[in-house]
């Protein structure tokens, strides 16, 4: 799936680790391990909301494109 993120497009990849056959991608990727972060919150169902929080702080803080 990650092969089909246009280039500049961003990947949140939820684990403990990227997997090494990823491979060069014309993307941003930020590793979040959402759901161990949920699980220290005490909601271990809650790993979408912490990649949600996540999501929205890449996008606001992406640098605007030009004319």
């Amino acid at each position: 799936m990650a092969g089909s993120v246009r280039s500049g497009g961003l990947i949140l990849y939820n684990g403990n680790r990227i997997p090494a056959d990823l491979g060069p991608l014309p993307a941003r990727i930020l590793w979040i391990p959402a759901s161990a972060i949920a699980d220290k919150l005490g909601s271990a169902n809650s790993a979408n909301m912490v990649l949600l929080g996540a999501l929205l702080k890449a996008a606001l803080i992406r640098p605007p494109h030009g004319p």
